[in-house]
C-alpha cells in the first residue's frame, strides 16, 4: 500500500497528512494511478438556502430601522437646541409637486436649518419612506432671518394691552389684567404663596394643524422669569398645560401667575418652539393701577 497526495510530495508510509502541505493523503495500491481530486464540496439544500434567505432580510430590516432612528435621533437632536436659538431661517421644501416653508431656529446654522428641513418634510406626512426621500433629496430655498445666518438673537417685539398681534403660528391679544387675593370657590379659596396676577389673553392658532398653547412667562424689570402657577387649576376658564387648538380656531382664557405683588411685569408670548419667535406685552402694574377685567364667561 502507499500513501499519496496530490501536491506529488513523497510521504512514505503509515502517514495520515501531507508533510509538505499538510492536507490528508489517500492510501492506495502500488502502481495503481491515483485520482488527483478532492471530493466536491457540500452544497446547501433547500432548508439551509431557506434560513440564509431570512437571516438577509432580518438583517435588511434591522438595517432599515437603524438608518431611520438615526434620521429622527438627528431631528429630535436639532430641536433639543432651538431653546439657544441664535440661528433662524425659514426652509421652503419642495416635495412630490409641493412647497412647504417652516422655520427652524438653533444653536447653529446647520442645527437651524436641519429643524426646518425637517419640520417640512414632516408636515408632508407620508410616512418614514418618503420622510427620508424628502429630507435627503427634496430640494429647498433658505431664507435666514438675521444678518448673514444670524450671530445673535432678534428683538422681541413690543405690544400693549387691548392689541392684537401675530407672532410665529400664534395670534394674542392681552385684555386685561388684575391682582386676586385668592381664586377658587368661596367656601374653599386656593391661597397664594406671595400674589396671583391673573392676565386675561384671547388667543387664536395661525398653524396649518392643531398644536398645543405654548406657556406663558412673565419677566420683571430685572429680566427674572416667572412661569404660570400650578394652581390655574382652581380657577374657571384658566389656560391648562394641555391646552390645544385646532387651525384658525380662538380660546380666551386666564392665565395665572403667583409672584410678588411689588414688581413691575411684562408678558412674554412664543410663536411655537418650531419658530423660534417671542413677543412682549406691556400692560399696568401694581404701583400704577392695575386694569380690572370682569373674568370671561365660559363659552
Amino acid at each position: 500500500m502507499a500513501w499519496t497526495c496530490p501536491c506529488g510530495a513523497s510521504n512514505g508510509d503509515n502517514r495520515q497528512s501531507c508533510r509538505a502541505c499538510g492536507r490528508p493523503l489517500f492510501q492506495h495500491q502500488a502502481g495503481q494511478q491515483f485520482p488527483y481530486s478532492y471530493p466536491p464540496q457540500p452544497t446547501f439544500g433547500a432548508a439551509a438556502r431557506v434560513a440564509a434567505g431570512w437571516t438577509l432580510g432580518i438583517v435588511g430590516v434591522i438595517v432599515v430601522i437603524l438608518f431611520a432612528i438615526g434620521s429622527f435621533s438627528g431631528f429630535f437632536s436639532a430641536l433639543s437646541t432651538s431653546g439657544n436659538a441664535g440661528y433662524k431661517v425659514e426652509v421652503c421644501v419642495t416635495f412630490n409637486g409641493s412647497t412647504i416653508c417652516r422655520d427652524g431656529a438653533g444653536a447653529t446654522r446647520e442645527s437651524a436649518e436641519r429643524v426646518g428641513i425637517d419640520l417640512a418634510c414632516t408636515d408632508f406626512g407620508r410616512g418614514m419612506t418618503s420622510f427620508v426621500q424628502c429630507e435627503q433629496n427634496a430640494p429647498r430655498q433658505v431664507h435666514w432671518k438675521s444678518p448673514s445666518g444670524g450671530t445673535g438673537t432678534t428683538a422681541n417685539s413690543k405690544y400693549s394691552v387691548g392689541q392684537e398681534f401675530s407672532v410665529g403660528y400664534w395670534s394674542y391679544r392681552l385684555n386685561g389684567a388684575i391682582w386676586m387675593p385668592a381664586i377658587g370657590s368661596a367656601g374653599a379659596p386656593e391661597l397664594p404663596d406671595a400674589a396671583f396676577l391673573v392676565l386675561d389673553i384671547t388667543v387664536r392658532n395661525d398653524d396649518r394643524s392643531a398644536s398645543t398653547l405654548p406657556p406663558f412667562k412673565l419677566l420683571d424689570a430685572n429680566g427674572r422669569e416667572y412661569e404660570e402657577s400650578s394652581k390655574a387649576i382652581f380657577l374657571d376658564n384658566a389656560f391648562g398645560i394641555l391646552t390645544s387648538l385646532n387651525p384658525d380656531v380662538s380660546k380666551r382664557g386666564f392665565a395665572v401667575f403667583d409672584v410678588p405683588a411689588n414688581r413691575q411685569y411684562v408678558l412674554s408670548v412664543s410663536g411655537g418652539i418650531e419658530s423660534g419667535k417671542s413677543a412682549l406685552v406691556t400692560f399696568a402694574g401694581p404701583e400704577n393701577g392695575s386694569q380690572n377685567v370682569t373674568p370671561p364667561a365660559v363659552q
